[in-house]
């Protein structure tokens, strides 16, 4: 690759990983891994804590359907590119279960992870996210709510499973609130049922801390709206049978000109997060002029 670059006499000895700054400037501009200080956020790890005698982890349980992603209605892609994304999002998703560790990269370097200078909007978002992470690993640690979870999942014959994000890929996210979209009606009936299942008063407890409010819902399906089009746009650029380079700057300015577009009914809640992803994908792929360039002149 470095040869490459030299014998194009581009005048730059490096490229843009595209797909890599395309994580970045989801993960910084939402949020969705900054820990805050005095666990503020509920702790995943509290969560995953059950009695012995009530609860065990299921390995079998992590091996989740890798059947097709399901996308809400929300977005308005033509009929084309949903068709496509659909079929080609499996790849995406194969990272649901995955740890960080089991990821060889360095994409979780420079993920921001500290709470100072939080945004208020980047705050909610962190708190809903977390929520999600704390509903999949109590599921995963409890017999109980595990065979009562696939058991409503039967009933409303939905195949897809709930999906763990990792913070490697930012994709993986986009997939844990696809799932809990397609997943609400299990999920509600779980938690409004969280009585009548014989739990342990401190699981109790933990499920109703974890409970998702209709703003909740509201806001993960804003995020899924307004992420979908990175989503599709991570995905085409991490794509293996092709070059991808040549055609990052048709791509990036696709995106842009998404999150630029406020139609006059769209959701408040959806325009300050096109803001925010549009201020960071600014800040990565126009503040180098180099670079940009370098891109402008490999889609020609």
């Amino acid at each position: 690759m470095v040869r490459a670059v030299g014998d194009l006499n581009l005048e730059s000895r490096w490229l843009w990983c595209v797909a890599h700054r395309l994580h970045l400037t989801v993960t910084k501009a939402l949020g969705f891994w900054i820990k805050k200080s005095g666990d503020e956020s509920i702790c995943i790890d509290e969560a995953d804590s059950t009695d012995d005698h009530e609860e065990e982890m299921l390995d079998c349980d992590s091996l989740q359907s890798l059947d097709g992603m399901e996308i809400s209605d929300e977005c308005d892609m033509d009929e084309s590119e949903m068709e496509e994304l659909i079929e080609n999002s499996n790849n995406e998703c194969e990272f649901m279960d995955l740890n960080d560790d089991e990821i060889i990269d360095n994409w979780t370097e420079h993920v921001t992870e500290s709470h100072v200078d939080i945004a208020p909007d980047q705050d909610i978002i962190n708190i809903l996210i977390n929520k999600c992470r704390g509903l999949i690993s109590i599921r995963k640690r409890s017999t109980i709510i595990t065979s009562y979870f696939n058991a409503e999942r039967k009933k409303l014959r939905i195949k897809k499973n709930l999906c763990q994000d990792v913070k490697s890929r930012w994709n993986s996210t986009f997939c844990m609130i696809d799932s809990f979209l397609v997943l609400r009606e299990v999920i509600e009936r779980l938690l409004n049922s969280k009585h009548h299942l014989h739990l342990e008063s401190k699981t109790i407890t933990k499920l109703a801390e974890l409970e998702l409010t209709s703003d909740d819902w509201t806001i993960l399906s804003q995020l899924h709206f307004v992420l979908q089009p990175s989503f599709h746009a991570t995905k085409v650029m991490l794509g293996r049978q092709y070059p991808s380079f040549g055609f990052a700057f048709y791509v990036l300015m696709r995106l842009k000109g998404f999150l630029q577009d406020h139609p006059k009914k769209e959701n408040s809640i959806a325009k300050r997060l096109k803001q925010l992803l549009l201020t960071k994908l600014l800040f990565y792929f126009e503040s180098d002029k180099e670079q940009l360039y370098l891109l402008k002149v490999s889609g020609l």
